[in-house]
């Protein structure tokens, strides 16, 4: 498959699934029915992803994964700590709102190293709600 025709394939997921994630149960069914009726393939991998997006749900977006306040833990009592699917392996980076990590897959589903940033909460992180970036 060309690399267009992969491109084209990517955005005609992406909008299918951008269409049909707000969609409830029945109505998603049907409008795939319509929208995939020549490629099955396509049809599937839309499943999939709203599938994915099912079971991630939002509630990981309300909460923190790991508290990174300072004084709460130190770097090395961080390494090894599994943030999701991922374990810290080694710190790359500190600034002003948190600090990063390389990470890898530890769920034995595939191999992967991300980096993870760990943001900190509360007026010590560099945006305070004061101006940030501000030049007053």
């Amino acid at each position: 498959m060309s690399a267009d025709l992969n491109s084209e394939r990517s955005q005609r997921l992406k909008q299918l699934f951008d269409e049909t994630v707000g969609l409830d149960v029945a109505d998603r069914r049907s409008y795939l029915d319509r929208a995939c009726a020549d490629d099955a393939t396509l049809k599937r991998e839309v499943e999939s992803l709203l599938s994915s997006d099912k079971q991630a749900g939002s509630a990981s977006l309300q909460t923190a994964a790991l508290d990174a306040s300072p004084g709460i833990t130190s770097v090395q009592t961080r390494i090894g700590t599994r943030v999701g699917v991922y374990q810290l392996v080694k710190e790359v980076g500190r600034g002003g709102m948190g600090d990063v990590y390389r990470a890898v897959r530890v769920d034995g589903h595939f191999d992967k190293e991300v980096a993870i940033k760990l943001v900190r909460g509360g007026t010590d992180s560099a945006c305070d709600g004061t101006g940030c970036g501000s030049s007053d």
